[in-house]
């Protein structure tokens, strides 16, 4: 189970040797690469509780999002408008000042067009 956010993830799962957690937690100074990954998907199936059912036709994938109202284009076949925004956090080896990817973390689950708003926005 995960809860994430803005700021934020709470991680919980099973092992064998019993239940464990993780907490990451942006801090004022936290240095990372954001990044829009395109998620499988290019039309809806069917919207049920919340969650809308997408199919990739190229692929024939499915999976659910817990989206709805999911613009997809019908004049582009393979058109993917949903994204995961994820976070790649940076640490730096102390001996060597060598920087590397220490810990990825998914923000949210969105559409481009959401990304495409929130960027006008901000300007």
């Amino acid at each position: 189970m995960s809860n994430f956010g803005e700021s934020s993830e709470v991680m919980l799962w099973k092992t064998d040797e019993g239940f464990k957690a993780r907490l990451i937690q942006d801090e004022k100074n936290t240095e990372f690469i954001p990044e829009n990954q395109i998620l499988w998907g290019t039309q809806a199936k069917t919207i049920s509780d919340g969650f809308t059912l997408v199919s990739d036709g190229s692929q024939g994938l499915c999976h659910a999002v817990p989206l709805v109202d999911i613009n997809f284009d019908a004049k582009q076949k393979l058109y993917r408008p949903l994204r995961l925004c994820v976070r790649h956090y940076i640490n730096y080896d102390e001996e060597t000042g060598l920087a590397r990817i220490d810990l990825s973390r998914l923000v949210k689950l969105t559409t481009e067009k959401e990304l495409a708003n929130a960027s006008q926005t901000s300007k």
